[in-house]
């Protein structure tokens, strides 16, 4: 079931919110504790998209979600302490 209008829209809005999310507070050094909520968040979409792809056959794009979700994991850890 592909995704589609408002919804696909929402998504591509969220990660977008979620990669501003995971730079910003660090570059600016307002609130850096955002940080890894924001990596926190983006592996939860990514969790969701690696289903999504997964469901609709595209199994290479769903092992590039897997990664992504990695990297936001070891992003979390990395800034959590």
């Amino acid at each position: 079931m592909p995704v589609q209008g408002l919804r696909f829209r929402l998504i591509g809005v969220a990660e977008v919110a979620g990669s501003i999310g995971l730079i910003a507070p660090v570059a600016t050094g307002i609130a850096p504790v955002l940080t890894p909520l924001a990596a926190a968040g983006l592996a939860i979409i990514m969790a969701g998209a690696t289903v999504l792809n997964l469901r609709a056959g595209r199994r290479i794009t769903a092992f590039v979600n897997i990664g992504l979700m990695a990297m936001c994991a070891v992003v979390f850890d990395a800034y959590r302490r």
